[in-house]
């Protein structure tokens, strides 16, 4: 939303207005919600219209699973089915409503496999090339496909020219993103990429692989295991529905390696980090559903007598039912958990940005370790402390500083510098991490005498120095009003 906000005023990626940015890993939807923000002014019009295309792109990922199980060879009716249990799954719909990208990366992805397996292989490019920009982790997905063109042409099924007119919208889309990193830091990637990978460096990679298997099949519509009978499908499917089967399974698996490697699930009950692993989940449900019908048709058509249609049917029954089950104690839980960490945020992040926005004058400098909704809401030039927006930071170039927003559970500061404790905000019955430490941030300020102070603060066991301002005995006043315990 920060980033869809200056694309509005200004046409390109910042995070404080005027300065170029890389923070954004999806700077598609930064021009869609920036769109939204030429469009509407008021920002509780702006977050339901942000909600409503995001419900509208996953709609239309549930649609693209429909038109792909259809190219399956199923039934219309089987596809249909796959198509409403992919729309109702619980943490891909909370995700559309999230205002996170999730949705729109996955219903170019979908719509990319359907138009190739059209053979319409231009407009598959181009589809791909902005699932790209939407999450680059399809950039692996891209190269699945690539991989399989080139053996495809190997034996003289494919034309070349196919594969040509697939790559070329693809290299501009990576030409555009790589350009733009390169243009305003001097680096390929995003800044995120470079911070959460060092970051999560020492977590070990065999954890992050369970973890993340967990993770895919705590929810429907791959919970319970029973999809996962679809692997036994390509043993008695065609030869052409094997080959989509596997160019699926494998950029499904290549999504969620490249993912881990660079983000492992550190806290799997957090959305933030199941959030990167949600566009996995339409890529292995497709071909474990055209599998399933595989089975159900192989007992059905190859095995003799009534056993062959009970052993089809015990598949059909088993299958639905569990699914059911696993859509709607999920859909209770998801329901539950979203409606929860919403109040979360709102009580601490979301008030505490609205009161900055209240009391600092217009020149103000924040700094903070949780750079959106303080910064969305507070409207003031943010130092991102954790350097995924404002990687000056680390190199210790920090401009001084009015206001710090900390979290306790993060960020430790010395008790000589002159800080001190102006405002607070906390949560009850926190969900939206297991670290209930979490649940509380703090606005620390100087006073007016206590002048360019430098402090030393240590963020997860980071140093980083600021220069802190002195705030006059009025506005911190002001701020101790607003951010009062209510």
């Amino acid at each position: 939303m920060v980033y869809g906000r200056s694309v509005s005023t200004s046409g390109y990626l910042a995070y404080n207005a005027g300065i170029p940015a890389t923070g954004s890993t999806s700077p598609l939807w930064a021009y869609l919600l920036g769109l939204i923000h030429v469009v509407f002014k008021k920002t509780s019009v702006i977050v339901l219209v942000v909600k409503m295309t995001g419900m509208a792109m996953h709609s239309l990922a549930a649609w693209a699973c429909y038109r792909i199980l259809k190219k399956f060879q199923l039934p219309s009716i089987v596809s249909m089915i796959g198509g409403v249990i992919l729309g109702f799954s619980p943490a891909l719909v909370a995700a559309s409503i999230s205002g996170m990208e999730i949705p729109l990366g996955c219903s170019l992805c979908l719509l990319g496999f359907e138009r190739l397996m059209e053979k319409k292989h231009m407009t598959a490019g181009l589809l791909f090339g902005l699932s790209g920009l939407a999450r680059p982790e399809y950039g692996l997905v891209i190269v699945v496909l690539m991989g399989g063109m080139g053996l495809q042409i190997l034996k003289k099924k494919m034309p070349g020219k196919d594969l040509i007119l697939f790559a070329c919208p693809v290299a501009i889309a990576g030409f555009l993103f790589i350009g733009w990193n390169v243009f305003v830091a001097g680096r390929p990637f995003p800044a995120t990429f470079y911070v959460k990978s060092r970051y999560y460096a020492h977590f070990p990679f065999l954890d992050r692989i369970l973890i993340a298997l967990k993770m895919i099949t705590s929810d429907a519509p791959l919970a319970g295991g029973v999809a996962w009978l679809g692997l036994l499908g390509p043993a008695v499917s065609k030869e052409p529905a094997r080959r989509w089967f596997y160019l699926f399974l494998i950029s499904a698996l290549s999504y969620a390696a490249g993912q881990i490697t660079i983000m492992p699930p550190a806290d799997p009950q957090a959305f933030y980090h199941i959030r990167y692993l949600l566009p996995v989940i339409p890529l292995f449900w497709i071909p474990l559903v055209a599998g399933v019908w595989a089975l159900i048709t192989y007992f059905r058509d190859q095995v003799s007598g009534a056993r062959g249609k009970i052993m089809a049917g015990g598949v059909v029954v088993i299958f639905l039912s569990a699914t059911a089950f696993f859509l709607i104690f999920g859909t209770i839980s998801w329901r539950a958990k979203f409606a929860n960490d919403c109040r979360n945020i709102d009580e601490v992040q979301v008030e505490l940005g609205q009161a900055i926005d209240n009391t600092l004058p217009a020149g103000a400098r924040i700094g903070t370790v949780d750079a959106g909704a303080i910064k969305y809401f507070g409207r003031h030039y943010t130092v991102d402390l954790m350097g995924l927006n404002t990687p000056d930071v680390l190199q210790g170039r920090t401009p001084s500083l009015d206001a710090l927003v900390l979290m306790p559970a993060w960020v430790q500061w010395p008790l000589d510098h002159g800080l001190e404790e102006v405002g607070r905000r906390s949560t009850l019955d926190y969900w939206v991490t297991s670290n209930p430490a979490m649940n509380t941030q703090i606005v620390m300020a100087c006073r007016a005498g206590v002048k360019n102070s430098e402090i030393s603060l240590r963020i997860s066991g980071r140093k980083v120095n600021v220069l802190m301002k002195g705030m006059s005995d009025a506005q911190i006043k002001e701020l101790e009003n607003l951010l009062k315990d209510h």
